[in-house]
């Protein structure tokens, strides 16, 4: 299975990536929505984001440039949907 946008949308998941759950349904963060992340380092937002998967106190995202998903969940006071969403 090639990884990329041609498995947006068809409910292919990326090797490792459980099946998207939104268990909030008061949270802003809907699969496939734009988001920043919080950058540990400086703590400033990073854009190119996107959800993957959503949990009721994570998600999982992929980079938007080349849809690769990255291998950790992210608490969700670290995730917020982009301005540009």
């Amino acid at each position: 299975m090639r990884l990329g946008a041609s498995n947006r949308g068809t409910g292919a998941n990326w090797p490792g990536v459980e099946p998207a759950v939104v268990a909030d349904p008061t949270s802003e963060l809907v699969v496939d929505g734009l988001v920043e992340v919080r950058n540990r380092f400086d703590d400033s937002w990073t854009t190119g984001f996107a959800v993957t998967a959503v949990r009721a106190e994570d998600c999982q995202i992929r980079r938007v440039t080349d849809d690769s998903p990255l291998p950790v969940w992210f608490p969700l006071e670290d995730v917020r949907p982009s301005p540009a969403a």
